[in-house]
C-alpha cells in the first residue's frame, strides 16, 4: 500500500496486535465467475473491471462457515471456524438479525476532508450474504471501524475463505458529491455526442 511519488497523498492503517492479523492488499481485476462467462464476454466489460479494482480489500485471516437461524438474538449467528481462533479475533454475530461482523483491528487515516467508503469486494456476489456499505470519517476517527455482512437466506450455511476480501475501502473525498447537480436534457442539446451515439449504434448494427 505505500505508494510515493509527487502525485500521491499518504493513506495510512495503523493496525494493533501482530501484523499477520491484518492483511490489506490493491483490489484484483479479475473475478472468476466473470471468467466463467461464455467465452469470457463479462471480461470485455471496462466498466466492470475498472470497479473490481478501484480500491483496497482487506482479507480474512480465517475460514468459516456462518448460519443465521432466522432469529433477532446475536447467538442466532453461528460462526464455525476451521482452525483455533483465539476470542475477539474472528467475526461474529454481533448486532444481531442475521448480521455478520469483522472487527479491523487498525485506524485508517486519510488526508484532511478525505472519507473512507467501506463497502464489499467489487462484482463479488455470495449467495446468502450481502455486503452493508458504511462511510468513515478516516481523516480525524480514532477508533476501528467494523464491517458487517447481512446474511440473508436463513439456515444457509454461507463460506468465507481464508484469504478471501470481506471489505473494499475506497478513499472519497468528503464534498465531492455536493459539486455535481445532476440534471435531465435531450440528446439534441448535444450535436456532439448525438453523433458519437449513432456512429456508436451503426457499428453495433
Amino acid at each position: 500500500m505505500e505508494i510515493h511519488d509527487d502525485e500521491t497523498d499518504d493513506f495510512v492503517a495503523y493496525f494493533y496486535g501482530q501484523a499477520s492479523e491484518f492483511d490489506i492488499v490493491p483490489a484484483q481485476r479479475s473475478r472468476e465467475w466473470m471468467v466463467k462467462t461464455g467465452t469470457s464476454f463479462a471480461n470485455r466489460c471496462l466498466p466492470l473491471l475498472m470497479a473490481n479494482e478501484s480500491g483496497w480489500w482487506l482479507r480474512n485471516q480465517h475460514g468459516f462457515t456462518a448460519t443465521w437461524n432466522g432469529g433477532p438474538r446475536r447467538s442466532d449467528v453461528e460462526v464455525r471456524f476451521d482452525d483455533v481462533v483465539p476470542p475477539g479475533t474472528g467475526p461474529e454475530g454481533m448486532f444481531g438479525y442475521g448480521i455478520l461482523t469483522w472487527g479491523t483491528a487498525c485506524v485508517f487515516r486519510t488526508p484532511p476532508g478525505v472519507d473512507l467508503l467501506v463497502r464489499g469486494p467489487a462484482n463479488l456476489p455470495k449467495d446468502g450474504a450481502a455486503a452493508l456499505e458504511g462511510l468513515v470519517e478516516s481523516d480525524s476517527i480514532d477508533v476501528p471501524f467494523t464491517m458487517s455482512w447481512k446474511l440473508t437466506r436463513p439456515g444457509l450455511p454461507v463460506r468465507f475463505e481464508q484469504g478471501e476480501p470481506f471489505a473494499m475501502v475506497v478513499p472519497q473525498g468528503r464534498r465531492d458529491l455536493e459539486r455535481y447537480h445532476p440534471t435531465v436534457r435531450p440528446l439534441s442539446d448535444a450535436p456532439d455526442v448525438l453523433a458519437s451515439v449513432r456512429q456508436w449504434t451503426e457499428r453495433g448494427q
